[in-house]
């Protein structure tokens, strides 16, 4: 009887140590749409220690769940940094940074052309891509069939979503 008493104890005392080390940490960025959101959300529980995380695109904050034995705030900061986003007064890496696209920058709407190179944003439902408006160069082409959202398009245009 005293060593399952004992046996007990070890194990609940193992198991309020884990649910200690469990915290959790809600980071102010600058993501600006749905992509932004669908990148730090898929990204971010990747890193070391990461349990979980949410996006609330209306305020931009991103609400972590960490294990403290395994990392720190200042370590989330940083690797949302290095995706190209602020994560609350650390700046983001500005490689990273100018490699997103514009509507993440917050330079264009997400769906508006910049420079001839227009990626679209969400994913396309098929393989038919439709852009609303006129393309400024004489022939609009497409670089292949729409199958996610990191569909390219030649010339400059808006889209309208996909069909």
């Amino acid at each position: 009887m005293k060593k399952l008493m004992i046996l007990f104890l070890v194990v609940m005392t193992t198991l309020g140590l884990s649910a200690q080390n469990l915290k959790e940490v809600t980071i102010q960025t600058n993501g600006k749409c749905g992509r932004c959101a669908r990148t730090m959300q898929a990204a971010v529980p990747t890193f070391e220690g990461v349990q979980s995380c949410s996006y609330d695109m209306a305020t931009a904050k991103i609400t972590v769940k960490y294990d403290a034995d395994k990392t720190n705030v200042k370590a989330i900061r940083t690797g949302i940094s290095k995706l190209g986003y602020s994560a609350d007064k650390v700046k983001a890496d500005a490689d990273a940074r100018a490699k997103l696209p514009a509507c993440c920058r917050g330079e264009a709407k997400c769906g508006s052309a910049k420079e001839g190179e227009h990626k679209c944003a969400g994913e396309a439902k098929s393989a038919e891509h439709k852009c609303a408006g006129e393309a400024k160069s004489a022939e609009h082409k497409c670089a292949g069939e729409a199958k996610s959202g990191e569909h390219k398009c030649a010339g400059e245009h808006k889209c309208a979503g996909h069909k």
